[in-house]
This record gives structure tokens, sequence and C-alpha cells, in this order.
């Protein structure tokens, strides 16, 4: 407020030095002056208290639109977190320019901010375990081949472009994963989930032990629907894409990798909201779709149906509830090959309620739009 108070000393100024004579000749008519300078100084106040929209109890003028107001945990415990994420950013431009020549893509196709769409696999290339001919015995055997392969895992970060298409920016291999194929269905099972999953602001971790972090949004509709024990807990919670390389159910990429995918994150959660087609305003979301391979029908015929069997006996535990694993894939692969048709991410819908849901795509309504956007309609 100290642009306040000088106004006010300056007003109160001018009315001192030629008080003196107004009230040796005038005294009525000093008195009325200072009467109208404080009244005009408490108006003033008023209207530069309406234009800076200075926060209650706070000496600081807010100029900051509310739109650039970041969404994203900004309650740092460690001093270099935000230096690690301005940095990132500052190179990140180079990164994109070197992965759209790679590509052949134009120049200025990937923009920091823009909307993302994740994908990760856990076993991204099953082919290495497939021998021929492909017998009974060799099938069943790959499930536990593939329970094996900790290291075998990607992540792949999608940027939404100019035609409102994806492209995929890079592919980052996973440091290490746990688990047996199939979902994850219960607390402390140690493995990663497979579904469709959408990280929201709230979900950033900033402080995490394992450097920096965000929450997929396990578990779904879907997955609690599933968990006839406990619909609410039951089906455990808390999976991260975090640094380091170690895990018990998450995906660990190491610190480098999730410094960039971060704070590729953090500022696609802060520059966009999306309209729905209600014309509501909500925060943006950034989908992230979990694959226990790439869904192509080759591929998920390489599992022996007694394989699969064993598979949802072994997945169940405590979810008190039989899951047809080769059913569940099969939906699956609709979502991946959603994406892989259009290559725009699909409005994902869980169906029904208890163990007959089910998850279903189609054509998103909504419009994702910057949240700073002078040009924009309402």
């Amino acid at each position: 407020m100290k642009p306040l108070r000088t106004i006010f000393a300056l007003l109160i100024l001018a009315v001192s030095q030629s008080a003196p004579a107004a009230q040796t000749q005038f005294s009525d008519k000093g008195e009325g002056e200072l009467n109208r300078a404080v009244n005009a100084y408490l108006e003033l106040q008023d209207q530069l208290r309406s234009m800076f929209k200075e926060p209650p109890g706070s000496c600081k003028v807010s100029k900051v639109p509310k739109c650039q107001t970041k969404l994203t945990p900004q309650n740092f415990l460690h001093p270099e977190t935000p230096v690690i994420l301005k940095d990132n950013l500052a190179h990140m431009e180079e990164k994109l320019r070197a992965s759209e020549k790679l590509q052949g893509l134009p120049a200025g196709t990937f923009k920091v901010g823009a909307p993302l769409f994740i994908r990760t696999f856990k076993h991204v290339d099953i082919s290495k375990f497939l021998q021929t001919p492909r017998p009974d015995w060799r099938k069943n055997h790959l499930v536990e081949q593939l329970s094996d392969e900790t290291s075998g895992g990607v992540v792949e970060i999608w940027m939404q472009t100019r035609s409102g298409r994806y492209e995929l920016f890079k592919t980052y291999p996973v440091c290490e994963m746990r688990g047996i194929p199939g979902p994850k269905r219960n607390e402390n099972d140690n493995i990663t989930p497979e579904g469709f999953y959408e990280i929201d602001p709230r979900l950033l971790n900033p402080n995490s032990v394992c450097h920096l972090s965000f929450d997929v949004g396990y578990p779904n509709r879907y997955d609690l629907n599933h968990n006839v024990h406990d619909r609410n807990t039951g089906a455990g919670k808390e999976i991260y894409v975090h640094g380091g390389c170690s895990s018990a159910g998450c995906l660990a990429l190491t610190d480098p990798a999730i410094e960039e995918i971060y704070s590729l994150v953090e500022a696609s959660l802060n520059q966009n909201e999306v309209v729905g087609s209600d014309g509501v305003v909500k925060p943006y979301k950034v989908p992230i779709h979990s694959f226990p391979f790439r869904m192509t029908p080759e591929n998920k015929a390489e599992f022996s149906s007694s394989s699969l069997r064993s598979l949802a006996s072994r997945s169940r535990g405590e979810a008190g509830s039989a899951l047809d694993i080769d059913a569940f894939w099969e939906n699956l692969r609709l979502g991946y090959q959603s994406f892989e048709s259009g290559r725009v991410p699909p409005a994902v819908t869980v169906s029904d309620a208890g163990t007959n849901s089910i998850y279903e795509f189609s054509e998103s309504t909504d419009r994702i739009r910057k949240r700073c956007d002078p040009t924009r309609s309402p």
C-alpha cells in the first residue's frame, strides 16, 4: 500500500501549506478543503484497490492475471526443485526441435504447454520371447517370461499439434517396474496398473522421495467396481511415475527422464483448460493409458487360454471377483486402437456398475483451449 500512502501524504502536504493563511481569515473554508482532500483520498484508495484487486490483508499489489496462477503444487521443500524445473524448460526448446527434425516434422510442431497424451507399456517388445514354432506349452511360458522382465517397458509422450492430432515427441525407457502381466487389483500386490487414467494438477508431487513424481490416477471407477471386497480402498492407491530406478508397482524412469516429463506435464496442466459441450469450463487433465504390451491381435494371440486363466486366478487376490483377462485385454485393445486410428485420445467412460462394468470409448466433445488467450471467445 505504499503508493496509496504516498498519495495521501502529498494531499495532506498540499493542504497544510495553504492552511495557516486560510485559518486566520477563512478557517471554515480551510476545514472544508481538508475534508474534501480526505474524501478525495478515500475515493482514490477505493479505485486503486478495485483496479489492482489487492488480496485482503496483503501489502502487495497483485498484477498476475488469474489464468496465469499455477494450479500445480508450488510448495517446494527443496530449493533446488524450482531451479531444476526452470532449467529443464529452458533446454526443452532444443529437444523439441531435435525431435521434429528426427521425424521430419515442421519446426514448431511441438510446443511447451501443449496438451499431452501419455502411453505406457509394461513390455514394449514381446517378440524377443517368441520362439517358433509356438505350441501351447511355449505360450504358457510367456507369462512367466514377462513376469521376470523388469526393464522392458516404455513411457511415450505425445503432444497435440495445430491440426488437433497428436504426434509422438519422445519415448522414455522404464528403468524398473514390477509385477505379473495383467491389471492391478489389490493393495500391495506390486503390480503396475493397466487401464485408462487421468492426471490432474493435484497429483503432481515436487517433493517426492523419488526426486519428482506424479500419481497416474489409479484406482479409477473401473478398478473399484471390480473389487467387490472393498470398493473404496481395496484396489490400492498411490501408483506413481517417478525418478530413480526402484519400483514396487510404480514406473521408475531415472531422475533425468522424470525431470523432462514432469516439466512438460506441469506446463500442460497449468496452461490449458477444457470447455465441455455444455459450455462449462473445467480444469484440464492429462490422459495416461497403461497397457501390458502393444495391443495388437497378433500379440494378444501369443497367450494361451490356460495361461490367461491362471493369470486371472493369481491376480484375484482379495478383490473377491474373478476377472476374465482375455476379455479385459480385448477391452483395452479397443481403446488402444481408437487412438491408433485417429491419433486423438478418445473420451473414456465406464459403463454400468459392479463387475459387469467395462470401458467405453467415443470421440471427445470437449474442447481444449489455453487458459490465457486474449483472442478467444467466452
